[in-house]
């Protein structure tokens, strides 16, 4: 039996960081071998909001529509919550307490965890600014909810239909998920090698890791018995791996190129 580590230095995808290739000095017999992952150490870094899940909107009490555009990178629902925060901020779609100098915002994003739901709240817009409190709102002379609308990607990530859209009304309503959110879209990544043989699939698939740590934290996983995969025979020069998605089967991008395995050869 022998064993073989792959790191960053074994990285031949500076874009994605996640295909990996193991150069032999000389080449090597490997006719009836398999292989097994050992152990696994890298970050959970691969990004949840792409250009495919980080656009929404919501309606202002002027019944204008305003876009809501989150940067690309790692989120939890708080790190959204924020930006949104931001976005409504620099809208000045928010009202100053002058006493204590907290900011009101009239959408609210809360995980529920009893619910496992991401409640969404919405709250009324005064009819005219109230005393002690400052604002750039317009206000419309009559009490009015903003709106908020989930379209088609990241409706997924809240646990909600696509296009769903809050209700309008004049008291604080609230919203829960109809299904279970998906923070994490590629909550589970296939390692595979290529030159796993494999009757069932073009894929050389040897193991699935679904995290169990927040974003950004140290994955470590080591299998509680190895599961080897036979090799295809052959002379090689080079073993290549790859993380992929499960979901798309494409090479996933991992923002932390500090990967470690080790594979066992029997």
């Amino acid at each position: 039996m022998s064993s073989i580590i792959i790191n960053a230095n074994n990285i031949t995808d500076s874009v994605t960081n996640s295909v990996f290739q193991i150069d032999f000095e000389r080449s090597v017999n490997l006719v009836d071998k398999h292989i097994s992952l050992t152990s696994t150490s890298m970050y959970f870094s691969w990004r949840n909001i792409t250009t495919q899940n980080n656009k929404f909107s919501y309606t202002w009490i002027d019944d204008i529509v305003y876009n809501v555009e989150i940067p690309i990178g790692l989120y939890e629902i708080s790190d959204i919550k924020s930006y949104f925060q931001f976005v409504m901020s620099q809208n000045n779609h928010v009202m100053t307490n002058n006493e204590t100098g907290s900011t009101i915002y009239f959408i609210d994003f809360v995980v529920s965890n009893t619910n496992y739901s991401i409640d969404i709240l919405t709250y009324p817009v005064p009819a005219s600014l109230p005393d002690g409190f400052t604002s750039n709102i317009t206000f419309i002379g009559t009490a009015k909810n903003p709106r908020l609308t989930l379209p088609a990607g990241i409706n997924a990530i809240f646990g909600y239909a696509e296009n769903f859209t809050t209700d309008a009304g004049s008291s604080v309503l609230t919203f829960n998920s109809s299904t279970a959110p998906n923070v994490s879209p590629d909550n589970s990544i296939l390692i595979v090698c290529d030159q796993v043989e494999n009757e069932f699939s073009k894929l050389g698939i040897l193991y699935a890791i679904s995290p169990s740590v927040g974003i950004g934290s140290l994955i470590v996983d080591k299998p509680a018995y190895p599961i080897y995969s036979k090799l295809r025979n052959g002379s090689y020069n080079h073993l290549t791996f790859r993380i992929l998605s499960s979901k798309t089967f494409r090479p996933i991008e991992m923002i932390d190129p500090e990967i470690n395995f080790i594979f066992s050869i029997k």
